[in-house]
Formats: C-alpha cells, structure tokens, sequence
C-alpha cells in the first residue's frame, strides 16, 4: 500500500502477512492479524488512540522506521513483536495488555513520551539501544525476565527508569543504561518482594545521578 488515507487502516484475522509500507495516514493503523510488515509510513494521530497498534493478534509482526506526530504505538496481548527505528513525537510506545512477551523494542527515539513494558505477566521482553527525552522507561504490573539494556533516557517529569511490580517469577536486567537530568530519581525500584524472596530484579553498570527504592547500580 501507498497512500494518504484518513482515518483508520483496520487488518481482521484474515490479513496475516500483511504489508503496508510508505503511507501517511492521519488516524491509525490497527493491526488484529499475524505476521503484518508496517515500515516508513507517516502517522498523523488522532485524538487519544493509539498511532499504530498491534490488537489482540499482532504477533510475530515488525514495525520499523515509521515516523508518529501526536500519537503513540501500542501492543495488546501479542507475542514476538520487532518494533525497530521508529521516531514518535508526543507520544509513547507501550507493551501493553495482558502476556505481551517474547517482543524486542530496539533503537526508537521518542520525545515526549514513555517507553513502557510489559503488561500483566508479561516476560522476556528486550527493551535495548532506544533514546527518550521528555519521558521515561517503564517496567510495571506481574512483569518478569525481561532486558532493558542501553537505554538513554532524560528529561522525565517523573522518575528516568522505573520498574514496579509484586514478586517476579523470574529476575528482571536493567544493565547498562544512561539516565540523567529528570525530575524524579534517575533509577527506582519500588518491586514487592515476599519476605522470602530469592528471585529479585538485577541492576549492573548503569549511569545515574539519583536513585531510589532498591535499585542498586
């Protein structure tokens, strides 16, 4: 495909394979089927939805080198997602919904916004290699194994890298990453742990002014 086109491109079960390269839509590209390329379109959001979302069903998809202006790209209840180069402006980049896992976001810019990882139970996500000014990087809710490597990320309203959640089942790695100059501390680590715990998130190697809760290095 290669179009202008306002309003929505919509792929239902049946369009695995997909590809659509080298649009500008103003509105949102929704992906609900396997498999779909979405590479070099320019997306123009709309209102609160998401720039390009990968919805219950976007699995094993790449979403690479698009340029988003005032919309975000969202991932729901998918699993081996590539999300590679892309640049959003005034907005975020999220892997959300339940069991989003097994995805590697890499080498992004977003300005303005968050990169934020995983939903509920979601695990062996690599966040790695990606540049955030004005927001933050995530890591909430049941979510374990996963790698937030080589990261950059300044200028946040709130904390730089935060990770929050109840017990990992197995150790979360955040290793490597650069944050500075935001407004709440550089690195947190608010995780519930039991009293007993033996699986707890492991921080290594990373450059920081202020940290808090047990993040450590």
């Amino acid at each position: 495909m290669n179009f202008v086109i306002e309003g929505e491109v919509f792929g239902s079960g049946a369009s695995g394979g997909a590809v659509i390269q080298g649009n500008y839509v103003i509105g949102s590209i929704v992906l609900r089927s396997s498999s779909w390329t979405v590479r070099d379109n320019v997306v123009v959001g709309e209102g609160s939805r998401p720039g390009i979302f990968a919805w219950l069903g976007g699995s094993d998809s790449l979403i690479q080198g698009n340029t988003l202006i005032g919309g975000s790209i969202r991932t729901e209840e998918s699993i081996q997602i590539t999300i590679r180069n892309n640049v959003v402006y005034g907005g975020g980049l999220a892997l959300g919904g339940r069991y989003t896992s097994q995805s590697t976001v890499e080498l992004n810019v977003v300005i303005g916004g968050d990169i934020s990882g995983a939903g509920p139970h979601g695990f062996d996500n690599v966040i790695r290699s990606n540049v955030i000014r004005g927001g933050g990087l995530r890591l909430t809710f049941y979510a374990a194994g996963n790698n937030l490597t080589s990261n950059f990320v300044s200028g946040s309203p709130a904390d730089g890298i935060a990770v929050d959640g109840y017990n990992p089942s197995s150790a979360n790695q955040i290793q490597n990453n650069t944050a500075v100059e935001n407004v709440g501390c550089d690195i947190n680590d608010t995780t519930q742990y039991n009293p007993d715990a033996t699986v707890v998130n492991i921080w290594t190697e990373n450059r920081f002014v202020t940290k808090c809760g047990t993040a450590t290095d």
